[in-house]
């Protein structure tokens, strides 16, 4: 068994004293991504962490936050993986942060020099809103993220997409700061981006001030100045409502009521158009359904379907709808199901794909709030905004909070970030984190 991982030190954007700037073997440093305008680590702040790994082993410390250690010798750790809940309280307000399950890394018996990687934690006040950071400023963006749930997100570069183009920046886990990403030229800031685990960002579509479609299929490796690759349109497009999924092998592209599948070279492999073309939808991974695809029609008057479609010998196939005419918004939970807002509340399809009811109508929609997005922070807390932009609403399978922004944001997307992070953005507003804890 291994024990040479000896302890886990906490920093902020200045070092913990606890933590000592060289990192190796055994050390294990947690880096925490804090709010603007934040320091968590001053003389009045305590911090409390809770390690625990893949089996079932926990360690547990409390202590004040400058120089806080978590001794981890007396742990079995042998290749495993292991997960960070914490909690740092100052002037008597929790601020809380977790990660996601990561592995821990074993040098060879000859690698003296080698270093565990850092792990970021996005911390915040416990399911209050915070500003993570003041950009993007435009009312439109768009935001995707990677397979390590990095965010990305493009704004018109000066204000001006025509002149300037698409630029992109995302949250550098590495280096707890906004670095810059590519820019596609002459993309509106409403086009759809998804990204690969290659790190390649991909880009379709978008609409001008006019409601004209202008936008392309564009692909960038995701660094700053990488050159940028289009893709010649063979059709005309004709709606703005377009949605972009990035499979293992192909892609797959709503454009109105047309969807697609594309090999990774732009050509149109297959096609299948549904019914309604003039409502936005949602492309979301079909979970253990390998060439399968979940498209979610968003309405918010609860009215749209969830289709079921399957990528097989050149062809699209239909293969279900659920949920039909009673649906509002969908999303992919951390689990990989999918999990919609309906008429009857938040309802997700089990592995038979039937419908099993979350959180009942009476908890989501108390006091007439009408959710029109959906993401998941920590597991089972759902996270859904209103259509004005000017509530939040954290539900459980019992029970529900409600946030209120400062500033309404019409339009705001929500996305489920690492551990139980949820970033909020669109509006204008720039861009905030919700740090989400059972209460």
């Amino acid at each position: 068994m291994m024990r040479g991982m000896h302890h886990l030190c906490v920093a902020g954007l200045f070092l913990g004293l606890g933590c000592d700037p060289s990192v190796d073997l055994k050390t294990l440093r947690l880096k925490l991504w804090e709010p603007v305008g934040m320091d968590y680590f001053t003389d009045d702040a305590t911090l409390s962490v809770s390690l625990e790994t893949a089996d079932g082993q926990i360690a547990q410390q409390s202590q004040a936050a400058k120089d806080f250690t978590l001794e981890l010798g007396g742990l079995e750790l042998n290749n495993s993986e292991v997960k960070v809940d914490l909690t740092l309280t100052k002037l008597g307000i929790d601020h809380v942060g977790s990660t996601d399950w990561f592995a821990l890394l074993w040098p060879g018996a000859d690698d003296s020099n080698f270093e565990q990687r850092e792990v970021s934690v996005f911390a915040g006040p416990k399911n209050e809103l915070a500003t993570l950071t003041l950009s993007p400023t435009d009312a439109q963006a768009t935001f995707c993220v990677d397979e390590r749930r990095q965010l990305f997100f493009g704004s018109a570069l000066g204000g001006d997409w025509e002149s300037y183009g698409l630029e992109f920046k995302y949250l550098n886990q590495d280096t707890r700061n906004v670095s810059n990403g590519p820019i596609f030229p002459a993309t509106p800031a409403n086009a759809k981006c998804a990204i690969d685990a290659q790190q390649t960002v991909w880009v379709y579509g978008g609409c001008d001030s006019n409601a004209s479609p202008v936008g392309t299929l564009q692909k960038s490796p995701a660094r700053e100045d990488a050159e940028v690759q289009v893709f010649e349109l063979e059709r005309q497009r004709n709606s703005c409502f377009v949605d972009l999924l990035v499979e293992d092998e192909n892609l797959w592209i709503l454009d109105g009521g047309l969807v697609e599948v594309r090999s990774r070279n732009g050509e149109i492999l297959a096609s299948w158009e549904k019914s309604r073309a003039d409502v936005a939808g949602r492309l979301l991974h079909a979970q253990n359904l390998p060439g399968h695809v979940w498209l979610s029609e968003r309405s918010a008057d609860r009215s749209g379907t969830v289709y079921l479609l399957k990528y097989e010998d050149g062809e699209i196939r239909e293969e279900k709808s659920i949920f039909n005419d009673r649906t509002t918004e969908c999303t992919n939970a951390r689990s990989g199901a999918i999990v919609c807002i309906t008429t009857e509340g938040l309802e997700r399809v089990n592995d038979s794909l039937d419908a099993a009811l979350l959180v009942d109508g009476a908890v989501l929609f108390a006091d007439d709030f009408a959710p029109i997005r959906l993401t998941e922070g920590r597991r089972e807390l759902w996270v859904t905004v209103n259509q004005g932009g000017d509530q939040l609403r954290i539900a459980n399978t019992e029970t529900s909070k409600t946030v209120t922004a400062e500033k309404s944001r019409p339009d705001s997307v929500l996305i489920t970030g690492p551990g139980g992070a949820v970033f909020w953005g669109g509006g204008g507003s720039g861009l905030h984190l919700l740090s989400t804890e059972p209460w």
